[in-house]
């Protein structure tokens, strides 16, 4: 307790970090000392991500390296790791993975909980760090050598190929290896299935992006199976008739896979073959249509198809394996020349005896799976028999409606110019699919290309940076895109207008000319009755890109003066007009030369009329009130600017 009382005497009393930076740049593994800390915001309000600025400034000044903030890792050696050890450590760890000797820690998670900072600065290492050199910026070397693979959506990309024989799908997936694979970002499978370090937390995130922003179509099917006039093709009711009579059969795999086949083949007018890879694999049905073009003959698959007598038979379930058949079938050297073109879309049709499900998978630079329908239970259970044949039919009518839009852009893609995949340069495969809007501004429709994800780190990033095409009239210029459900473009519009936000540009469906403004159809709304649960589609938010730092990256005495006065005119005049704004944190505050900007409208709206969302963090310096599901009052974000921007 002693250094509490020494900050409250002294709130000026500085702190310090024995930090072990692990790169290959620090040759010697030597600790590094981060002297002036502010103890009092340590044990305060600084979670992990303050330390970013402190840490370029380390790894800049001591090993004359640029190191990209949207790799920084931070971790706590488990057991400590005495300062003296520290070298031998680093060299037996150097580019590996550290979560069994070390917890990873959250750039969220206050410092105040992820250290004891009672003993810190002393004969331990605090933290290792692990980091990569920033894009367009190499390591200064003394000699000069091959240049770093520095470019994350590749090296993700590359390393999951790499490991894909290793990942056979009907060992896979069982439950010991399925928690080992989800541990490691080389393996992993972005489905929402966690496995948990030995600290008892989430070893590794796997949630992720909409695959819809990759492939829009995906969409199309979850409308018509949500659309309940959405008819089915009445011409299959015989065939649907059939499954429906044979879903229900309880036999050996292979006669419960042998018995549907066939049937599911008729209703969605397409063969399922047993194809099987260069390693032998096959999944129990794949619908594909044969390419040949100048520089690809293959056989491209539309679905992927397992089954199992049952969810979780042998401690093995069908969607899984099938995840991990499309990864064997993708893979497979005949498709390179098509997969280094695209994010690889795909549907998978796991059933588990009578119970089936559609899901959609892409392979961007990470591999996402994602539920495009519920669980369909298809076989006869009741006397009563039509409402049942009359879903089934939906449901098959809705995944011939994808395999037909597969189909479609594959033809489309296999014609198609795309630069050559490279291990340093931005690929279109690797980012969202929309490449155009029609502007707001000008009403002309302006092509743009993805340069990176704004923080490449983290699997559910929905922003990028992006640059608009050169023609005769206009040099290229940077542009902010998001991508979000929610999304209070009207608040935005407002501070835009008086230069405090943003420009914004476009807001609006992923076709990129379909605008809140003038398409009832790009608009959300909160389920009535539902606790401020949205509904509403993704859409593409394209605006101004401001060269600039947010509040979290700025240490605060370089903040502009008229930072606080500036925020505080921002949120009065949202106030006035009758807005929210919701998520008045130090990310979302953007200091540009003498300026200060909101940035973020997510949350947005009428007050009134918006709720927070899920999942809100109880470290993120939240005041009384906030709350997932509540609605966003004027008075949190005055008590927000109070707590996190305070006058000078």
């Amino acid at each position: 307790m002693s250094h509490s009382r020494t900050t409250r005497n002294n709130p000026n009393a500085n702190a310090v970090l024995n930090i072990l930076f692990l790169n290959d740049a620090n040759r010697k593994h030597q600790v590094r000392r981060i002297k002036d800390l502010p103890r009092h915001l340590l044990e305060t309000e600084w979670c992990v991500e303050d330390l970013f600025p402190y840490i370029e400034k380390l790894a800049k000044n001591e090993f004359r390296f640029s190191v990209d903030r949207a790799t920084l890792e931070f971790y706590k050696p488990t057991p400590s790791l005495g300062i003296d050890d520290s070298e031998e450590w680093a060299k037996e760890r150097l580019n590996q993975d550290l979560r069994s000797v070390a917890v990873k820690l959250s750039t969220a998670k206050f410092l105040s909980k992820a250290l004891e900072l009672g003993v810190v600065g002393e004969e331990f290492v605090d933290l290792v760090v692990v980091g990569e050199a920033l894009q367009g910026e190499p390591e200064e070397r003394d000699t000069v050598g091959e240049l770093p693979v520095t470019f994350g959506p590749y090296k993700r990309y590359n390393d999951l190929s790499k490991n894909i024989k290793k990942l056979t799908p009907s060992s896979a997936a069982k439950s010991r290896e399925r928690e080992s694979y989800q541990k490691s970002p080389s393996t992993a499978v972005h489905d929402g299935t966690f496995a948990i370090n030995r600290a008892g937390t989430i070893a590794l995130e796997t949630i992720a992006q909409p695959i819809e922003i990759f492939y829009p179509p995906f969409r199309r099917i979850s409308e018509a199976l949500e659309n309940p006039n959405f008819q089915p093709d009445l011409a299959l009711l015989d065939v649907i008739s059939a499954i429906v009579s044979k879903a229900g059969i309880i036999a050996t795999e292979n006669e419960y896979a042998e018995t549907l086949r066939m049937p599911l083949s008729k209703v969605l007018e397409d063969y399922f073959e047993r194809a099987y890879t260069t390693g032998g694999h096959s999944a129990d049905g794949l619908i594909g249509f044969k390419m040949v073009t100048a520089m690809i003959t293959a056989l491209v698959p539309l679905l992927i198809m397992e089954l199992k007598r049952a969810f979780g038979e042998g401690g093995c379930d069908p969607i899984v394996q099938a995840e991990y058949s499309f990864l064997q079938r993708w893979n497979e050297p005949e498709l390179k020349p098509l997969r280094e073109k695209c994010p690889c879309p795909t549907l998978i049709l796991a059933g588990g005896g009578p119970n089936f499900a559609l899901l959609g998978a892409v392979w961007a630079d990470r591999f996402i799976v994602q539920r495009i329908s519920d669980i369909v239970f298809l076989a006869q259970a009741s006397t009563t028999v039509d409402d049942l044949i009359h879903k089934a039919a939906r449901f098959f009518s809705a995944v011939k409606l994808g395999i037909d839009d597969l189909r479609q852009y594959y033809v489309g893609v296999g014609s198609r110019q795309v630069q050559p995949l490279q291990p340093n340069i931005p690929h279109p495969r690797f980012f969202p699919f929309p490449t155009q809007f029609l502007c707001r501004k000008t009403q002309k429709t302006i092509s743009f290309c993805y340069l990176r994800a704004m923080d490449d780190d983290d699997s559910r990033n929905l922003a990028y940076l992006a640059e608009t095409a050169e023609t005769e009239n206009l040099q290229p210029r940077k542009l902010l895109i998001k991508f979000s459900d929610r999304y209070g473009y009207e608040a935005h519009q407002l501070l835009a207008d008086e230069q405090r936000a943003p420009n914004l540009f476009y807001c609006g469906l992923l076709d990129g000319k379909s605008d809140v403004l003038c398409s009832e159809n790009a608009k959300g709304r909160f389920r009535e009755g539902a606790g401020g649960l949205y509904i509403g589609p993704m859409r593409m938010i394209v605006m101004e890109y401001l060269e600039g730092k947010n509040a979290l990256q700025t240490p605060r005495e370089e903040w502009p003066r008229a930072a606080h006065s500036d925020i505080k005119a921002a949120i009065n005049q949202l106030h006035e007009a009758g807005f929210v704004f919701g998520d008045l944190r130090l990310p979302n505050v953007i200091f540009v030369g003498d300026g200060t900007k909101l940035i973020d409208f997510d949350w947005s709206g009428k007050e009134g009329d918006v709720f927070y969302p899920h999942g809100l963090s109880e470290n993120a310096g939240w005041v009384e009130g906030v709350k997932s599901f509540r609605k966003i009052e004027k008075e949190h974000d005055l008590e927000m600017l109070e707590k996190h921007f305070p006058a000078p």
